[in-house]
């Protein structure tokens, strides 16, 4: 973003430049070269960003530059050869989505098991959290529930595996204490 920024920064100069050129010319006669010249120079300008798309390795630039904004190390170089910080960036940014991904997730699937256990047995759980990943086999969740729900623990408990697909041992419900 910084990059378009300046660019546009860049193209307003100019215009404003050649505005008040033609603005403090003396004379008509010069008219016509000098709108040339700044003609040229606004269009250079304007055809700047492309030849960074035409140098080599354009792709792994840009996506460097968005990574080094994202953790805020923009213009800091450790010294490392471009390709090895870029697989490392890369590698970097791509298990933090991965865990972002996974975070959100696991969040909006307890909301859903949250209102299944709300639906089916008439009340809200305390708490419903999971960890864990289903794709890899570890999926674990935990509920809540009130000392006075204790008595569904174990329907609640095979509702959830069965809706989930993975064995009862991985769903925990226990209470929480009070009523």
């Amino acid at each position: 973003m910084t990059a378009l920024g300046s660019w546009l920064k860049q193209l307003v100069l100019i215009v404003l430049f050649a505005v008040f050129a033609e603005m403090l010319l003396p004379t008509r006669a010069l008219e016509k070269y000098i709108r040339m010249v700044l003609g040229l120079a606004l269009i250079a300008t304007m055809l700047q960003p492309l030849g960074l798309l035409l140098q080599r390795n354009w792709a792994a630039s840009v996506a460097n530059d968005a990574i080094a904004e994202l953790t805020g190390t923009l213009g800091s170089n450790n010294g490392d050869t471009p390709a090895t910080s870029e697989n490392e960036s890369s590698g970097a940014l791509k298990q933090t989505l991965q865990q972002d991904e996974l975070q959100e997730t696991n969040r909006l699937l307890a909301q859903r098991i949250s209102a299944g256990i709300a639906a089916s047995y008439g009340f809200t759980p305390r708490e419903v959290t999971i960890s864990g990943s289903a794709a890899k086999g570890t999926l674990q969740v935990h509920v809540t529930i009130s000392a006075a729900q204790q008595s569904r623990a174990s329907p609640i408990q095979k509702w959830i595996a069965s809706e989930l697909g993975i064995n009862a041992t991985r769903v925990v419900v226990n209470s929480g204490g009070g009523g």
